[in-house]
């Protein structure tokens, strides 16, 4: 199956599902979660594949885990021509093909908001966003569970002068105050990591723990119902959906065969942050590219793309993202819940 034939097969699905599409006035990407993407289809497929059993997860190890990740750290097999490998220039290529592609991350992060704040980042990796907030003036304590991983981001701080801001604990974030003193953090940030941990809902226990009442909460993870979704499925030529999800976690990364990744829908992600009060919900990222030039550092955007406008294709993030983002405080007083529903 082509892609402008899958595309159209995954608008029929979502069409009949929905019966027909309800859009409202604004609501676009960084809107509170009243008035944005929850008024449109997004609010109508919250519970769709709610009730996929994602429990053999918990039965896997973290070692498996870990040695998942040591094998090949995110993104670390990035190399470009003429560059040499692990240089200062190398790094800032790295970060600049990471938000090309996944631009929404600075607006969500907003590095040059937390100057001279303390950042604590669960699951740093090749630490391209903590590099980014520590460049942007924070004081960033980055917590990876991979010791290669960790070794890379070790060498990239000191390679773009920049681990004077930087404190690295290597552990496992669900058992974190073993390894971390309790302490107050401004902003607690985790972007595409927790839904890799057997039991997501212990790291976010721990997140209380580096939190005040004027903390914040950045979090992403994958979402069930996604264009990446159709995708895989189309790619295995497997659309046995009792198996959606072990396929899409066997394909959710560039190298294949992630031991864990769990999906949300919607409403199991409120259930997930149901211990913090929302500020914002959202969904974005559908990947645009061919990936075989991708891979040579080219973008090129598929046919299918090439005549979408600029405000359709965010309406198609909202609607089909594979990014889930949230953004929460503590219960409390001072921190009242902006989302209804």
């Amino acid at each position: 199956m082509g892609l402008a034939a899958l595309v159209a097969v995954v608008s029929l699905a979502v069409n009949a599902y929905l019966g027909h599409k309800v859009y409202s006035e604004g609501g676009g990407f960084g809107t509170t979660a009243e008035g944005g993407p929850g008024n449109r289809i997004f609010n109508k497929l919250a519970g769709f594949g709610q009730g996929e059993d994602q429990s053999a997860f918990q039965q896997v190890s973290h070692d498996q885990v870990r040695e998942y990740w040591d094998s090949r750290p995110c993104n670390s097999g990035w190399k470009f021509d003429g560059i040499e490998y692990g240089s200062k220039q190398h790094w800032e290529e790295v970060t600049k093909r990471k938000y090309h592609v996944e631009y929404h991350i600075p607006p969500f992060a907003e590095f040059e908001k937390w100057r001279g704040k303390n950042v604590l980042e669960i699951g740093g990796g090749i630490c391209t966003t903590a590099t980014s907030f520590a460049k942007a003036g924070a004081n960033i304590t980055v917590v990876e569970l991979s010791p290669k991983s960790m070794e890379l981001c070790k060498k990239r701080f000191e390679v773009m002068g920049l681990t004077e801001r930087a404190h690295f604990v290597i552990a496992n974030a669900e058992e974190l105050s073993q390894f971390l003193p309790a302490q107050t953090f401004d902003l607690v940030w985790s972007f595409g990591v927790i839904h890799h941990s057997p039991n997501p809902e212990r790291i976010l226990k721990q997140i209380v723990s580096y939190m005040g009442p004027s903390s914040t909460l950045k979090l992403m993870v994958y979402a069930k119902i996604s264009f990446k979704l159709f995708w895989i499925l189309n790619h295995t030529n497997n659309w046995d959906f009792s198996r959606m999800d072990e396929i899409v976690a066997h394909y959710s990364e560039a190298q294949e065969g992630s031991p864990v990744t769990y999906t949300y829908s919607v409403l199991a992600f409120r259930k997930l942050l149901r211990d913090f009060n929302l500020a914002f919900l959202g969904k974005t990222h559908i990947f645009p590219y061919n990936i075989e030039d991708y891979k040579r550092n080219v973008y090129t955007v598929e046919p299918l793309f090439q005549q979408v406008s600029s405000a359709r294709y965010a309406e198609m993030e909202e609607e089909l993202g594979w990014h889930l983002l949230a953004e929460a405080t503590l219960p409390g007083e001072g921190n009242a819940d902006r989302k209804q529903g």
